[in-house]
Protein backbone atom coordinates (compact mmCIF):
# COMPACT_ATOMS: atom_id res chain seq x y z
CA UNK A 1 0.00 0.00 0.00
CA UNK A 2 1.14 3.17 -0.83
CA UNK A 3 1.45 6.39 0.91
CA UNK A 4 -1.29 8.42 -0.87
CA UNK A 5 -3.47 4.52 -0.52
CA UNK A 6 -3.06 5.32 3.01
CA UNK A 7 -3.62 8.66 3.49
CA UNK A 8 -6.96 7.72 1.85
CA UNK A 9 -8.25 5.16 4.37
CA UNK A 10 -7.41 7.43 7.14
CA UNK A 11 -9.30 10.41 5.47
CA UNK A 12 -12.26 7.41 5.28
CA UNK A 13 -11.84 7.05 1.16
CA UNK A 14 -10.92 3.24 0.13
CA UNK A 15 -8.70 2.46 -2.29
CA UNK A 16 -11.48 1.40 -4.67
CA UNK A 17 -12.67 4.99 -4.07
CA UNK A 18 -15.85 4.19 -1.92
CA UNK A 19 -17.30 7.60 -0.24
CA UNK A 20 -16.65 8.40 2.96
CA UNK A 21 -18.72 8.21 5.76
CA UNK A 22 -20.28 11.31 7.42
CA UNK A 23 -17.38 12.54 9.91
CA UNK A 24 -18.34 13.48 13.30
CA UNK A 25 -18.36 16.34 14.53
CA UNK A 26 -17.57 17.75 17.72
CA UNK A 27 -20.06 20.17 20.24
CA UNK A 28 -19.51 23.90 19.71
CA UNK A 29 -17.66 25.26 22.16
CA UNK A 30 -18.28 28.36 23.88
CA UNK A 31 -15.68 30.89 25.02
CA UNK A 32 -14.56 31.09 28.46
CA UNK A 33 -16.41 34.36 30.01
CA UNK A 34 -14.51 37.43 30.48
CA UNK A 35 -12.93 37.74 34.47
CA UNK A 36 -14.26 41.61 33.95
CA UNK A 37 -17.73 40.75 33.17
CA UNK A 38 -20.40 39.93 35.89
CA UNK A 39 -21.30 35.96 35.55
CA UNK A 40 -24.63 35.44 33.84
CA UNK A 41 -26.67 31.93 33.98
CA UNK A 42 -25.49 29.20 30.92
CA UNK A 43 -22.01 30.46 31.14
CA UNK A 44 -19.63 27.50 31.48
CA UNK A 45 -18.17 26.62 35.16
CA UNK A 46 -15.11 26.96 35.14
CA UNK A 47 -12.92 24.11 35.07
CA UNK A 48 -15.37 22.02 33.50
CA UNK A 49 -15.98 21.59 29.53
CA UNK A 50 -18.98 22.79 27.67
CA UNK A 51 -21.06 19.58 25.95
CA UNK A 52 -21.69 16.40 26.95
CA UNK A 53 -20.22 14.29 29.07
CA UNK A 54 -17.29 12.58 27.63
CA UNK A 55 -16.32 15.55 25.41
CA UNK A 56 -14.48 17.70 28.31
CA UNK A 57 -11.11 17.13 30.17
CA UNK A 58 -10.07 14.38 32.30
CA UNK A 59 -12.01 13.85 36.15
CA UNK A 60 -9.86 14.79 38.67
CA UNK A 61 -9.63 12.14 40.84
CA UNK A 62 -10.35 12.27 44.45
CA UNK A 63 -8.30 10.00 47.29
CA UNK A 64 -10.38 9.97 50.78
CA UNK A 65 -7.46 9.87 53.54
CA UNK A 66 -7.53 6.39 54.22
CA UNK A 67 -9.55 5.12 51.69
CA UNK A 68 -12.80 3.62 52.62
CA UNK A 69 -11.51 3.22 56.12
CA UNK A 70 -13.72 6.48 56.78
CA UNK A 71 -16.94 5.02 56.06
CA UNK A 72 -16.73 2.07 58.65
CA UNK A 73 -15.32 4.49 61.27
CA UNK A 74 -18.22 5.96 64.10
CA UNK A 75 -17.55 9.56 65.22
CA UNK A 76 -16.43 10.05 69.00
CA UNK A 77 -20.00 12.21 69.35
CA UNK A 78 -21.79 8.34 69.01
CA UNK A 79 -20.97 6.18 72.38
CA UNK A 80 -21.70 2.61 72.22
CA UNK A 81 -23.87 1.52 74.61
CA UNK A 82 -24.76 -2.54 75.50
CA UNK A 83 -25.92 -3.76 78.43
CA UNK A 84 -26.59 -7.69 79.09
CA UNK A 85 -28.73 -8.72 81.88
CA UNK A 86 -28.63 -12.51 83.09
CA UNK A 87 -30.99 -14.65 86.32
CA UNK A 88 -30.58 -17.57 87.12
CA UNK A 89 -34.09 -19.73 87.12
CA UNK A 90 -36.20 -19.56 90.23
CA UNK A 91 -37.91 -22.47 91.55
CA UNK A 92 -41.84 -20.51 91.61
CA UNK A 93 -41.27 -20.63 87.78
CA UNK A 94 -41.81 -24.62 87.52
CA UNK A 95 -44.82 -24.71 90.29
CA UNK A 96 -48.07 -25.98 89.19
CA UNK A 97 -49.45 -22.67 89.87
CA UNK A 98 -48.55 -20.82 87.25
CA UNK A 99 -51.48 -20.20 84.68
CA UNK A 100 -52.27 -17.88 81.90
CA UNK A 101 -54.62 -16.33 84.84
CA UNK A 102 -51.91 -16.44 87.37
CA UNK A 103 -48.54 -15.26 85.53
CA UNK A 104 -45.07 -14.46 86.88
CA UNK A 105 -43.76 -11.12 85.84
CA UNK A 106 -40.59 -9.15 86.95
CA UNK A 107 -37.96 -6.81 85.75
CA UNK A 108 -34.70 -8.26 84.72
CA UNK A 109 -33.00 -5.04 84.11
CA UNK A 110 -32.92 -1.52 82.72
CA UNK A 111 -31.16 1.62 81.88
CA UNK A 112 -31.83 5.20 82.91
CA UNK A 113 -30.87 7.77 80.15
CA UNK A 114 -28.39 10.81 81.79
CA UNK A 115 -28.94 13.86 81.75
CA UNK A 116 -28.65 15.48 78.37
CA UNK A 117 -28.21 12.69 76.74
CA UNK A 118 -30.63 10.35 74.26
CA UNK A 119 -30.23 6.90 73.87
CA UNK A 120 -30.91 5.51 70.29
CA UNK A 121 -31.85 1.83 70.75
CA UNK A 122 -30.98 -0.29 67.68
CA UNK A 123 -30.89 -3.77 68.44
CA UNK A 124 -31.88 -6.20 71.75
CA UNK A 125 -32.26 -9.90 72.22
CA UNK A 126 -34.38 -12.25 74.69
CA UNK A 127 -32.92 -15.68 75.25
CA UNK A 128 -33.14 -19.08 77.09
CA UNK A 129 -29.82 -20.93 78.22
CA UNK A 130 -30.24 -24.83 78.63
CA UNK A 131 -27.66 -27.13 80.05
CA UNK A 132 -25.63 -28.74 77.54
CA UNK A 133 -25.46 -31.95 79.23
CA UNK A 134 -21.27 -31.92 79.22
CA UNK A 135 -20.92 -30.92 82.78
CA UNK A 136 -23.10 -28.68 85.70
CA UNK A 137 -21.46 -25.28 84.43
CA UNK A 138 -21.59 -25.40 80.74
CA UNK A 139 -25.18 -24.51 79.19
CA UNK A 140 -25.95 -23.74 75.64
CA UNK A 141 -28.69 -21.19 73.95
CA UNK A 142 -31.94 -22.35 73.54
CA UNK A 143 -33.30 -23.67 70.05
CA UNK A 144 -35.01 -20.61 68.29
CA UNK A 145 -38.54 -20.54 68.96
CA UNK A 146 -38.12 -22.68 72.28
CA UNK A 147 -40.19 -21.91 75.49
CA UNK A 148 -42.29 -19.56 72.78
CA UNK A 149 -45.68 -21.44 74.71
CA UNK A 150 -44.50 -20.43 78.23
CA UNK A 151 -42.76 -17.08 78.12
CA UNK A 152 -42.56 -13.74 76.68
CA UNK A 153 -41.15 -10.79 77.11
CA UNK A 154 -41.52 -6.49 76.86
CA UNK A 155 -39.49 -3.54 76.34
CA UNK A 156 -40.27 -0.78 77.10
CA UNK A 157 -39.26 3.10 77.40
CA UNK A 158 -40.20 5.18 80.53
CA UNK A 159 -43.14 2.54 80.74
CA UNK A 160 -44.67 3.07 77.38
CA UNK A 161 -44.43 1.02 74.01
CA UNK A 162 -43.75 3.35 71.18
CA UNK A 163 -45.26 0.37 68.63
CA UNK A 164 -48.57 -1.26 68.14
CA UNK A 165 -48.18 -5.14 68.78
CA UNK A 166 -50.36 -8.03 68.50
CA UNK A 167 -48.31 -10.95 69.28
CA UNK A 168 -50.94 -14.31 70.29
CA UNK A 169 -48.61 -16.25 72.43
CA UNK A 170 -50.84 -18.33 73.84
CA UNK A 171 -53.21 -20.06 71.37
CA UNK A 172 -56.61 -20.23 71.06
CA UNK A 173 -59.64 -22.57 69.99
CA UNK A 174 -60.26 -21.97 66.09
CA UNK A 175 -63.69 -20.84 65.67
CA UNK A 176 -65.64 -23.08 63.04
CA UNK A 177 -68.61 -22.27 63.15
CA UNK A 178 -69.99 -19.16 61.19
CA UNK A 179 -69.63 -15.17 62.71
CA UNK A 180 -72.43 -12.92 62.67
CA UNK A 181 -72.71 -9.63 63.83
CA UNK A 182 -74.62 -9.45 67.33
CA UNK A 183 -75.52 -6.59 69.83
CA UNK A 184 -75.18 -6.63 73.08
CA UNK A 185 -77.55 -8.41 75.08
CA UNK A 186 -78.83 -8.11 78.30
CA UNK A 187 -76.78 -8.53 81.20
CA UNK A 188 -75.83 -12.06 81.87
CA UNK A 189 -75.68 -12.92 78.52
CA UNK A 190 -73.19 -15.45 77.35
CA UNK A 191 -70.18 -14.04 74.59
CA UNK A 192 -70.00 -16.07 71.58
CA UNK A 193 -67.30 -18.63 71.58
CA UNK A 194 -64.48 -17.07 69.74
CA UNK A 195 -64.11 -14.16 71.82
CA UNK A 196 -64.26 -16.18 74.94
CA UNK A 197 -61.44 -18.57 73.66
CA UNK A 198 -59.73 -15.50 72.46
CA UNK A 199 -59.79 -14.08 75.70
CA UNK A 200 -59.08 -17.13 78.06
CA UNK A 201 -56.03 -17.25 75.63
CA UNK A 202 -55.12 -13.76 76.66
CA UNK A 203 -55.95 -13.50 80.09
CA UNK A 204 -52.15 -13.36 81.21
CA UNK A 205 -51.49 -10.51 79.22
CA UNK A 206 -54.50 -8.74 80.44
CA UNK A 207 -53.35 -9.66 84.57
CA UNK A 208 -50.30 -8.22 83.69
CA UNK A 209 -51.24 -5.03 82.17
CA UNK A 210 -48.81 -6.23 78.50
CA UNK A 211 -51.99 -6.40 76.23
CA UNK A 212 -50.86 -8.45 73.52
CA UNK A 213 -47.42 -6.41 73.13
CA UNK A 214 -45.64 -9.47 74.63
CA UNK A 215 -42.85 -10.27 72.66
CA UNK A 216 -42.17 -13.98 71.58
CA UNK A 217 -38.81 -15.57 72.23
CA UNK A 218 -37.18 -14.78 69.40
CA UNK A 219 -33.83 -13.16 67.96
CA UNK A 220 -35.43 -10.35 66.08
CA UNK A 221 -36.81 -6.90 66.82
CA UNK A 222 -40.60 -5.50 66.62
CA UNK A 223 -42.38 -5.03 63.47
CA UNK A 224 -40.58 -5.58 59.75
CA UNK A 225 -37.58 -8.07 59.38
CA UNK A 226 -36.50 -5.33 56.96
CA UNK A 227 -37.10 -2.40 57.75
CA UNK A 228 -34.86 0.13 59.80
CA UNK A 229 -35.93 -0.21 63.83
CA UNK A 230 -34.77 2.60 66.25
CA UNK A 231 -36.71 3.37 69.83
CA UNK A 232 -35.26 6.87 71.00
CA UNK A 233 -35.16 7.51 74.95
CA UNK A 234 -34.77 10.85 76.17
CA UNK A 235 -33.27 12.22 78.87
CA UNK A 236 -34.09 10.64 83.06
CA UNK A 237 -36.43 8.02 80.36
CA UNK A 238 -36.58 4.11 81.63
CA UNK A 239 -35.46 1.37 79.16
CA UNK A 240 -36.59 -1.61 81.33
CA UNK A 241 -36.66 -5.27 80.04
CA UNK A 242 -39.35 -7.35 81.81
CA UNK A 243 -40.25 -10.93 81.49
CA UNK A 244 -43.42 -12.82 81.77
CA UNK A 245 -43.79 -16.30 82.02
CA UNK A 246 -47.76 -17.63 81.56
CA UNK A 247 -47.24 -21.47 81.79
CA UNK A 248 -45.55 -23.52 84.02
CA UNK A 249 -41.87 -24.79 82.57
CA UNK A 250 -41.10 -27.99 82.65
CA UNK A 251 -38.12 -28.60 80.79
CA UNK A 252 -34.65 -27.52 82.96
CA UNK A 253 -33.08 -24.55 82.36
CA UNK A 254 -29.84 -22.71 82.98
CA UNK A 255 -30.36 -19.08 83.05
CA UNK A 256 -32.35 -16.17 81.06
CA UNK A 257 -30.59 -13.40 79.45
CA UNK A 258 -31.70 -10.75 77.93
CA UNK A 259 -29.62 -7.42 76.33
CA UNK A 260 -29.71 -4.07 74.28
CA UNK A 261 -27.62 -1.68 72.53
CA UNK A 262 -27.69 1.57 70.62
CA UNK A 263 -25.93 4.65 70.99
CA UNK A 264 -25.84 7.49 73.44
CA UNK A 265 -25.45 11.31 72.24
CA UNK A 266 -25.56 14.28 73.42
CA UNK A 267 -29.17 15.78 73.28
CA UNK A 268 -29.09 18.70 70.90
CA UNK A 269 -27.23 16.88 68.69
CA UNK A 270 -29.54 14.08 68.81
CA UNK A 271 -32.48 16.67 68.15
CA UNK A 272 -30.57 18.17 65.02
CA UNK A 273 -29.85 14.65 63.58
CA UNK A 274 -33.68 13.82 64.11
CA UNK A 275 -34.87 17.11 62.32
CA UNK A 276 -32.42 16.49 59.06
CA UNK A 277 -34.45 13.05 59.01
CA UNK A 278 -37.43 12.76 56.12
CA UNK A 279 -39.96 9.55 54.96
CA UNK A 280 -38.07 7.74 52.49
Amino acid sequence: MGRAEALGLLRGIGAAGAAAPHPVIGPPTRPMPDKDRPTRSGDPVPGQAVGPPGFGGQPADVHQPGGSVLFDLQHPEFRLVEEMYRILPDESWFQPTVSASNPIQFEIGAFTVPNGQQYWLFDYEFSVYRFSGIDPGDYIKAEAGRFTGVMGWDITVNGRRPSHLLYELDPHAAQVQKQSFSTPGPLGQAANASSFNRSAAQSFAAVASQGTSVLPVRRAVQGAQGAPFTLIARQQDKVALSIIIFRRIRAPIAAIEARHAGFLLQGNTAEALIARMRPR
